[in-house]
């Protein structure tokens, strides 16, 4: 039961990285991270299916489909587990969490845990990464403004903002360039990236949930 119990969740991680179509970069990442310190913390219980009720078929398989839980301390796992646990903590540090420039995720699979709500990716990012992740942000949003860019307040005459837009329409990040600084003076020119790096720091998690 207990190595059932151990087992269970690697092997969930492993069928929604491998077949679930809409899980992330960021969020492959963040799971491997929260079996790293969570589920295999020498100090973190167990939580295991209990038994069926009986050893009839029926019930075996009721046991499936409703199973009742118990959560058993640390102190009384077995030792096949605890050995388990810190084994697949060390080879996940090894082989994910290392903070080896050579062998860091792709650029795009770095970007995706920066701007990722679930989880801040200072808080499970090597330092190094994290940093980077964050140049890589800023450089993409400078491209995709470079595509399309935002006028700056320099264009505005007698409180009227002009803008050359694309062919395609409005200009990206229109809201950070409505954003003026109370008391901004008309030659003060805006850094429409920074503006969108800071709103989406502020914006509200629960919003994206």
């Amino acid at each position: 039961m207990e190595l059932e119990a151990f087992l269970s969740y690697p092997f969930d991680i492993k069928q929604t990285i491998e077949n679930l179509p809409y899980c992330t970069g960021a969020q492959a990442i963040q799971l491997l991270h929260d079996l790293k310190e969570n589920f295999c913390d020498p100090d973190t219980g167990l939580i295991m299916k209990d038994f069926p009720s009986t050893m009839a078929l029926k019930d075996r398989e009721l046991r499936e489909d409703k199973s009742t839980f118990t959560t058993k301390d640390s102190d009384y796992l077995c030792t096949v587990v605890t050995t388990a646990r810190k084994v697949l903590r060390d080879e996940l540090n090894a082989r994910v969490f290392h903070g080896s420039s050579d062998l860091r995720p792709s650029n795009t699979r770095l970007i995706q845990p920066y701007m990722s709500k679930q989880i801040q990716s200072k808080d499970y990012l090597p330092l190094s990464w994290n940093d980077h992740a964050r140049t890589l942000y800023l450089k993409a949003l400078r491209d995709a403004v470079s595509i399309n860019p935002t006028p700056s307040s320099q264009q505005r005459q007698h409180g009227v903002k002009k803008q050359k837009v694309a062919s395609s329409g409005l200009p990206l990040f229109r809201g950070a360039a409505l954003c003026s600084a109370v008391g901004a003076q008309d030659d003060e020119i805006r850094d429409s990236v920074l503006d969108e790096l800071k709103r989406w720091e502020l914006s509200d998690p629960l919003g994206y949930s």
